[in-house]
This record gives structure tokens, sequence and C-alpha cells, in this order.
């Protein structure tokens, strides 16, 4: 929601949470390539920034979030 690039560990629930447009590692190393490779590239970083915005205005607002919550109670009335 703050509008961060995204650099995580690579897993479902964060491949899940982060979306498609962050950068994802397995390793120490990966981990450094990827900061290396974004500290230089000002026009990757802005489309990761977008991103993460659109992600949670998509998927992480209060209001999707309880409407989802009301539908899953709905179902067990």
């Amino acid at each position: 929601g703050a509008g961060n690039a995204v650099i995580a560990h690579d897993n479902p629930y964060n491949r899940w949470v982060a979306g498609e447009a962050a950068s994802y590692f397995g390793s120490a190393v990966q981990c450094a390539e990827i900061f290396d490779a974004l500290l230089g590239d000002a026009a990757r970083l802005a489309e990761m920034r977008s991103a993460s915005r659109a992600r949670h205005a998509a998927a992480f607002t209060w209001d999707g979030t309880l409407s989802q919550y009301e539908a899953l109670l709905m179902r067990w009335l």
C-alpha cells in the first residue's frame, strides 16, 4: 500500500501477496543480484512501485476484504 518496490523470498504466499511485478529470490546470492540490478534501473523501480500500489488497491483494501468476509459468512448461514 505504501508503493514500495517489493523484493521477496520466492514462495507461494509471497507471490500471491506481492503479485507478478515483484522480484523474487531463492538465495542470498539471488537477492544481492536483484538489489544490484534494481539500484541502477530507475524505470524498473518506478514500474514495481506502481504495481505495488495497484496490487494493494485490487486485493487489500478494507472494502474488498470486508466484502469477502461477508460473502463467506453468508455461505455459512
